[in-house]
């Protein structure tokens, strides 16, 4: 767990969240340690279930949990963390549409690649997490049941599911289409597995000539349907 756990990213969330008389600091990373321990265990055993409404039970949660703080508790803390300061936010919302979590997604991310060393596959794709809120770049699928997601570019190990790199998709910037989307996507996702002879499986959005002498240039394949 300490290794996926970024103190500064936990120092972060633990001061932003706390600035109201509800919570104290320790209470706060608390919250964050648990839900970072529950979230890297869920990674590794593939369990794509919602741990939050279960983990602090007594009866069937982690004992770490439940003497910690109470599934209500828990919950109420949940929905008042804070990942930015906020009058940073209503500055730099304008030009990022990422700035809420821009601070924390980057000082987070990196954690999972020195915490973990992956498999010989990963499978890079898009995932769509149903979103119905305010957010500026939710996308709109017609064909989606929910309609309503948020799209993120993900680098997933293929035997664990865990997740190696990702880039949450923001829309398009500027007025310019984006030209070879993914081509530039599998590049960004496998930036840290150069010269590592691993696989970068894709779907039929994804291939083309010039990434796979891109991706042989690294000593990396390319399997993927055309």
């Amino acid at each position: 767990f300490e290794e996926c756990n970024n103190s500064e990213v936990g120092k972060d969330v633990t001061a932003n969240s706390s600035d109201s008389d509800e919570k104290d600091c320790a209470e706060v990373r608390s919250e964050y340690d648990s839900e970072n321990t529950s979230d890297a265990e869920s990674s590794i055993t593939s369990d794509n279930g919602n741990h939050q409404p279960t983990f602090c039970i007594v009866e069937d949660g982690r004992p770490i949990f439940n003497k910690t703080m109470s599934r209500s508790r828990l919950t109420t803390i949940s929905q008042c963390l804070r990942f930015d300061n906020a009058e940073g936010r209503r500055r730099n919302r304008d030009a990022d549409k990422l700035s809420p979590i821009r601070a924390f997604f980057e000082l987070w991310l990196p954690t999972l690649q020195n915490s973990y060393i992956p498999y010989k596959n990963l499978t890079v794709d898009e995932q769509l997490l149903t979103f119905r809120g305010r957010c500026p770049f939710k996308q709109f699928i017609p064909s989606n049941p929910e309609k309503y997601d948020i799209k993120i570019w993900a680098a997933c190990d293929s035997q664990t599911s865990f997740v190696y790199n990702c880039q949450i998709y923001i829309g398009r910037t500027g007025d310019q289409r984006e030209c070879n989307q993914g081509k530039r996507v599998v590049v960004d996702m496998t930036k840290g597995l150069v010269a590592s002879e691993r696989n970068g499986n894709t779907d039929n959005f994804f291939p083309s000539l010039d990434l796979a002498r891109e991706m042989e240039k690294k000593n990396l394949t390319l399997p993927g349907t055309i």
